[in-house]
């Protein structure tokens, strides 16, 4: 899943990452800006403005088909 989301930084594309917040479960659509250590910066399409995702929390990923 990693790979995927630097994958998604390098070639710019936007990726669907199922993500455990505080409500339960929810799809995103995001595209990764920058990766750090525990989490990821990436512009959520869902809420139009640029967030943290915990990694342990983004329960898959994938390039949009």
């Amino acid at each position: 899943m990693e790979k995927i989301l630097r994958l998604s930084l390098e070639l710019n594309k936007p990726v669907v990452i199922m993500y455990m917040g505080k409500n339960g479960i929810s799809r995103r659509k995001v595209k990764v800006v920058r990766l750090e250590n525990d989490r990821i910066y990436a512009y959520c399409f869902l809420r139009e403005r640029y967030r943290y995702f915990i990694i342990e929390n983004i329960l898959s990923a994938q390039f949009l088909q």
